[in-house]
């Protein structure tokens, strides 16, 4: 009869084991029931607020890049309208230049104390404008013998190479498509400009202007120059 008394005896302490092991499992539960509804309750609430967050963060981006391409075009702007300025003024300063080298010219006219008496080329301007073409600009003046008028004409030679050969060309001088008329007749000066056309096949070295006037005031005389360069040449 022994093990059945022992069996009653037992019985107590595992329904007390059992009941402690239900009471932890139901804690864990609550707990974790508790856990669980923290969290969707956090992600409920804060999900939102980074939404609103990242919205106004885009919102911001968008504004600064209209602000930094505002500011670029107005520095492009501001570039553009220094540049214009510059060039302004660049051109008035060659135009101040210009003015103040005719200044001289006329100055010299007037008043020749200083200048060289007689008929002379006082300018000779070559400018080249394509590869085998240039833009001449000659005055001709009359100092301390201008109490009557002078006449008489230019010629223009072209002094280089052709086939290993030196050559002397005479040129015809052109104002648009027509020949330039270099007689002259002036009391104090006379200016001329045209263009000139290279010969094919001959390497320009020099550009002479004869300067021939009509009676005995005064003699035939030559300015000999070099031809000028084409841009891009030495």
């Amino acid at each position: 009869m022994t093990p059945p008394a022992a069996t009653r005896r037992s019985s107590p302490r595992r329904y007390r084991f059992s009941g402690l092991l239900l009471l932890l499992i139901g804690g864990a539960l609550v707990h974790y029931g508790h856990i669980d509804g923290w969290w969707w309750l956090l992600q409920a609430t804060s999900q939102p607020q980074l939404e609103r967050s990242l919205a106004e963060g885009e919102q911001q981006i968008q504004q600064l890049q209209q602000q930094l391409a505002v500011a670029q075009h107005q520095t492009e702007l501001a570039e553009q309208s220094r540049q214009q300025l510059q060039q302004s003024v660049t051109t008035l300063e060659q135009q101040l230049l210009t003015l103040e080298d005719e200044l001289a010219f006329y100055r010299g006219i007037i008043a020749p104390e200083e200048r060289t008496a007689g008929l002379q080329i006082d300018r000779l301007e070559l400018t080249p404008i394509g590869a085998d073409r240039i833009r001449y600009r000659l005055v001709l003046t009359q100092i301390k013998g201008n109490n009557s008028s002078v006449a008489g004409h230019i010629t223009m030679q072209l002094q280089g190479v052709s086939e290993g050969e030196a050559v002397v060309l005479p040129l015809t001088p052109m104002v648009g498509s027509e020949a330039a008329d270099l007689t002259f007749q002036f009391r104090y000066f006379q200016d001329f400009t045209g263009e000139l056309q290279l010969p094919a096949g001959v390497e320009p070295e020099w550009l002479s202007v004869v300067v021939q006037p009509q009676g005995h005031r005064y003699r035939r005389f030559e300015r000999v120059v070099p031809w000028p360069a084409a841009d891009g040449e030495g």
